[in-house]
């Protein structure tokens, strides 16, 4: 698996650290799900150097609104609407309790609902994440599972901004490119 930079995981373990100082203060235990690059980094599924760490949170207040480190870090607070994980991924994320958090419950979602997010959003550097995950061939992938989750978001779209049609593309381009690396992803229901 890819390394990524000591630095940046540590930065990125410093702003958990950090949320878990606030929610202590504010007495709340609330549940943070971290999404995007900073989830994939502290994985060791990318080394791609990525300034923020994007995360869900249902709890209100001040302490969970957009955060900078002195380093330049920031977290960005995205609104579950404008998150594309098929319904359950909640459920199917695991405790990140490695990261020692005491008073913050950090959930890192299932890779696979996570590759269909960033297959939904497309973005050039959700791009290299993909490919950087393909590359990695972590233990637990499966592409029928990915597959299957693609499938059921096109059923139940999960986001105010889903496009089926881009989602299709996204999926048609992933297939092409799982099978440069020797994988191959089943094709997607009609």
């Amino acid at each position: 698996m890819a390394q990524p930079s000591p630095d940046l995981e540590a930065e990125l373990r410093q702003l958990i650290a950090h949320f878990d100082a606030a929610a202590a203060k504010e007495g709340v235990r609330p549940a943070v799900y971290i999404v995007g690059a900073g989830s994939l980094v502290l994985e060791g599924l990318t080394t791609r150097a990525t300034r923020d760490l994007d995360f869900i949170c249902e709890e209100r207040g001040k302490l969970f609104e957009n955060q900078i480190l002195p380093g330049g870090l920031h977290s960005h607070r995205v609104p579950a609407g404008l998150v594309s994980m098929p319904i359950g991924w909640r459920e199917r994320s695991r405790e990140a309790r490695e990261l020692g958090a005491q008073h913050v419950r950090v959930f890192i979602p299932d890779i696979h609902d996570r590759l269909v997010d960033k297959l939904s959003r497309g973005l050039a550097t959700d791009w290299q994440d993909i490919a950087a995950v393909l590359e990695a061939r972590p233990a637990g992938v499966s592409v029928a599972v990915l597959a299957e989750r693609a499938n059921s978001l096109l059923e139940n779209p999960t986001s105010t901004v889903f496009d089926r049609e881009d989602f299709r593309q996204g999926f048609e381009r992933l297939r092409k490119l799982a099978g440069e690396k020797g994988l191959s992803v089943p094709a997607l229901r009609s």
